[in-house]
C-alpha cells in the first residue's frame, strides 16, 4: 500500500494521461459512465459472435498444429496470433497471418511495454520523488518509443488481454508434462460426454476434469501476480489497520491463490481440489482483480481459455521432445504478467 499526499502514483498518473484512462483512471462518474459503456460493449459482443470468433481461432491454431507434422516447435507464437486475432477481429472486424508487418509491430511494442513496467525503477519512480522529473514536450515518458499516439496506447492497453490468453495457455500446456494422466484424463472426458464433438463453453459444467484443471492454472499461476491498483475513497479499516483516504492499494493476487490458510498444499499443482470432495472453491480465485477494477476483458478470457485447451486436448496429445532435458518450468518469470520460459513441443495428432 502506499499513501501519497498528492494522492496519486507517478508512473499511474503517467500511464493514464493524467487519471483519464479506463485501466488507471481517477474512480470519478465519468470514469464509471466510461466503464459501463465499454463493459455493455463488451457483454453485446459476447452474446452476439465471441463464441463463433474463438471456435473460428481454435479451429485455425488446430490446422496449424496439424502442419506442423510432428515437429518439435515453440508454440508461443501460435498461440499469440491465435489469442490477438481474437481481439483484432471483436475490435477491427480484420485478422492477422503471423507474418505481417503490423501485428509483429504491436506484438513487439507490447512486449517492450511489459518490460519496461516490470522494471525495478519503476518502482522506486512511485518510492523516491527525487527521481522524478517534469515530461519534456514530445517524450514518451514511460512507453516505448513505438507508442507515438494516444489511440496507439489504448490499443495497446486493450491487447493486454491477448497476454491474459497466451500466457494461461502456455501455463496449461507447461502444466500437461507435470502431472502424468492430466492430458488422458481431459481426453477420455471430452471423448465420453461429448461423444465426439467439439465443446462449446456451455459445456463446461458437463466437463469437470477440464474445468477443474483450467481453475487449478489460474490459481497457481495468475497471469498477472498483482490487481491493478485501487485507491480508497474515504478513510477505513481492513483486519485492523487504519487505511487512510487516498492510499493506493495493489491487491496481491499471487499471494490471495497461495495462502496456506485458505488453500492445502498451495504451491502444489492439484487440479482435483477443484472437483466435488476437493475442498476448493471458485468463490476464492480471483485470477483477473476484484471490485470496480475488475479486468474488462474476464469472460473474454474465460471462453478463450476453456474452448482453446478443450478444442487442442481434444485433437491432440501433446509430448516432450528428447531434446528437452527436465520438465518445462511451472514457476515462470514474474513481471507485470508472469511469462513462461521458452520450450519446445510436439503436438501428435490423436486417432
Amino acid at each position: 500500500m502506499y499513501h501519497d499526499s498528492d494522492s496519486t502514483l507517478e508512473t499511474g498518473n503517467i500511464v493514464s494521461g493524467g487519471g483519464r484512462n479506463i485501466s488507471l483512471g481517477d474512480y470519478t462518474e465519468e470514469w464509471r459512465a466510461h466503464r459501463r459503456l465499454v463493459h455493455s460493449a463488451l457483454h453485446r459482443c459476447c452474446q452476439q459472435s465471441l463464441h463463433g470468433v474463438i471456435e473460428r481461432q481454435a479451429l485455425h491454431l488446430r490446422k496449424v498444429l496439424m502442419d506442423y507434422q510432428e515437429t518439435a516447435v515453440d508454440l508461443s507464437e501460435d498461440f499469440t496470433v491465435a489469442a490477438s486475432n481474437v481481439i483484432t477481429t471483436l475490435a477491427f472486424g480484420k485478422e492477422y497471418d503471423k507474418t505481417t508487418p503490423e501485428l509483429q509491430e504491436l506484438h513487439s511494442c507490447l512486449n517492450d511495454i511489459v518490460a519496461l513496467w516490470g522494471s525495478s525503477w519503476i518502482s522506486a519512480l512511485d518510492s523516491f520523488p527525487l527521481l522524478r522529473r517534469p515530461q519534456q514536450p514530445g517524450s514518451t515518458g514511460l512507453w516505448p518509443s513505438c507508442c507515438t499516439d494516444q489511440r496507439h496506447r489504448e490499443l495497446l492497453l486493450f491487447k493486454n488481454l491477448k497476454h491474459d490468453i497466451y500466457t494461461s495457455c502456455r501455463l496449461c500446456l507447461t502444466s500437461f508434462f507435470n502431472v502424468g494422466q492430466v492430458q488422458a484424463n481431459v481426453y477420455e472426458e471430452i471423448r465420453t460426454v461429448l461423444e465426439g464433438r467439439y465443446p462449446k463453453y456451455s459445456d463446461r459444467h458437463r466437463l469437470p476434469v477440464l474445468s477443474s484443471l483450467i481453475n487449478e492454472m489460474l490459481r497457481l499461476r495468475p497471469v498477472a501476480p498483482l490487481a491493478i491498483p485501487h485507491r480508497a475513497i474515504r478513510d477505513s479499516s481492513i483486519a485492523g489497520y487504519f487505511i487512510p483516504k487516498n492510499t493506493v492499494i495493489i491487491p496481491n493476487l499471487f499471494g490471495a491463490h497461495h495462502d496456506p490458510a485458505v488453500w492445502s498444499e498451495p504451491y502444489s499443482f492439484k487440479p482435483e481440489r477443484f472437483l466435488e470432495g476437493g475442498g476448493g472453491s471458485t468463490r476464492l480465485l480471483m485470477p483477473f482483480g476484484g471490485g470496480a477494477r475488475l479486468c474488462l476483458g474476464e469472460t473474454v478470457a474465460k471462453i478463450e481459455l476453456f474452448l482453446f485447451t478443450a478444442y487442442l486436448l481434444r485433437d491432440f496429445q501433446f509430448v516432450l521432445p528428447q531434446s528437452e532435458g527436465s520438465l518445462p518450468d511451472l514457476r515462470g518469470v514474474a513481471s507485470v504478467v508472469l511469462k513462461v520460459k521458452a520450450y519446445k513441443v510436439i503436438a501428435r495428432p490423436r486417432p
